[in-house]
């Protein structure tokens, strides 16, 4: 039976850039705070698109939430990274405190899926996804 792997992996076909990346993040949380859960580097002069699914559940799973996370960011010569319009974070949840979203960290030239938890529960986070460069 395959493994899931925990660290990045490639599939790239001899005419690609970079091929299809895999990504994986692991938090858990414990309040309601923006907690990033993976970062996707974005070089100068580089464009990415990124898709991928976010579980969240409850310590005792009596809560879920469940998010598709796609879209694209680029970064021009001498500019900082920039989301390509808005992300689409479709979520699916049964405690409305969650959520998921997309931001451009400009310090670190990142695009980041972040989490927000629930104050005063423990929530354990997960998502797998691809992303690729031009």
């Amino acid at each position: 039976m395959p493994t899931v792997l925990a660290d990045a992996q490639n599939f790239k076909p001899a005419t690609s850039r970079t091929g299809e990346i895999q990504v994986f993040g692991r938090r858990t949380t414990v309040d309601a705070t923006l907690t990033r859960i993976v970062s996707l580097a974005v070089a100068t002069g580089e464009a990415i698109g990124f898709s991928g699914i976010l579980i969240g559940a409850q310590s005792d799973y009596s809560d879920q939430i469940v998010a598709h996370i796609w879209g694209g960011a680029r970064r021009a010569a001498a500019g900082n990274v920039t989301l390509t319009g808005t992300p689409t974070v479709t979520i699916l949840e049964s405690a409305a405190a969650t959520n998921a979203t997309v931001t451009a960290d400009t310090t670190n030239q990142n695009v980041d899926i972040n989490v927000v938890g629930v104050a005063a529960e423990t929530w354990n986070w997960e998502f797998f996804g691809t992303f690729f460069k031009v």
